[in-house]
């Protein structure tokens, strides 16, 4: 730089660290994140209506022509993009089977910039407790905990069995599945049935049975009594986090059911 003049390299050196220090909204190129409201992203899906569909492994599908035919506002057509962008990501992740493709997807998609919708607003500090969704599905309002499932009580559901063959045949000549990571903890021998009964009108799939087998040690004291062989721990009607298997009930259930698993 021997031709260029003290005067302008100080004027270029100042030009750069304007340029370190400008916060991100006076940045032409950059663009700042968002926290969207629980009022802006129902009021989006409200009005998108049968434009955004569920397919056979709930890949959210969204009509982006119909919603610009439908004169929907652009920025009410990209929360919905925003939100299927993320949402698609965790179900790919999902059907693939990668631990770490899964977990970056939970996290983006709800506890990102779309937190708030799944988030209680009561015990956010600083987040308002209005505007909870009206939305309702399967008897819960999302976002509203008091309608959430309570942590399901265990119970024994079988018992006395010789070893691990002998209660596996037990549970699938029963109706139960196995159930591998990640609809499980790793390391765990778990088997799950879908809840007909459901909750909130919801039997089809959305609420499942969880059968986790133990071998007779150590033995459980459940009920008054201890159990006396290989048997398993129950719990019943929890939402179902094989959310390959059956057709997502609205657009907020599988972060939902990410959220539930993750808090009870």
């Amino acid at each position: 730089m021997k031709n260029i003049s003290k005067t302008t390299k100080t004027i270029l050196f100042a030009s750069l660290i304007a340029a370190m220090i400008l916060p991100t909204s006076m940045m032409g190129n950059a663009e700042a994140a968002t926290t969207y409201t629980r009022e802006q992203v129902n009021q989006a899906f409200s009005l998108a209506g049968d434009n955004v569909t569920f397919n056979d492994k709930n890949k959210m599908k969204v009509d982006k022509a119909a919603l610009s035919n439908d004169g929907m506002s652009q920025s009410d057509i990209k929360i919905i993009k925003e939100y299927a962008k993320l949402h698609n990501a965790l179900i790919k992740a999902m059907i693939q089977e990668d631990e770490d493709k899964i977990e970056d997807a939970q996290d983006k998609l709800v506890y990102g910039d779309f937190a708030i919708v799944f988030n209680d607003p009561s015990a956010g500090e600083g987040i308002s407790t209005q505007g909870w969704f009206d939305d309702n599905a399967c008897g819960i309002t999302n976002g509203n905990t008091s309608t959430y499932p309570d942590t399901p009580t265990l119970y024994v559901g079988t018992d006395d069995h010789a070893n691990e063959n002998a209660i596996e045949t037990w549970l699938e000549n029963n109706g139960q599945h196995i159930v591998n990571w990640p609809y499980a903890d790793w390391g765990d021998l778990v088997y799950a049935e879908e809840n007909s009964t459901g909750q909130g009108g919801c039997t089809s799939g959305e609420f499942r049975d969880e059968w986790n087998v133990y071998d007779d040690s150590p033995a459980h004291y459940i009920q008054g009594s201890w159990t006396t062989g290989w048997h398993t721990l129950n719990h019943d009607n929890e939402p179902n986090p094989e959310v390959l298997s059956y057709s997502s009930p609205t657009y907020w259930w599988i972060g939902f059911v990410v959220y539930w698993h993750d808090n009870y």
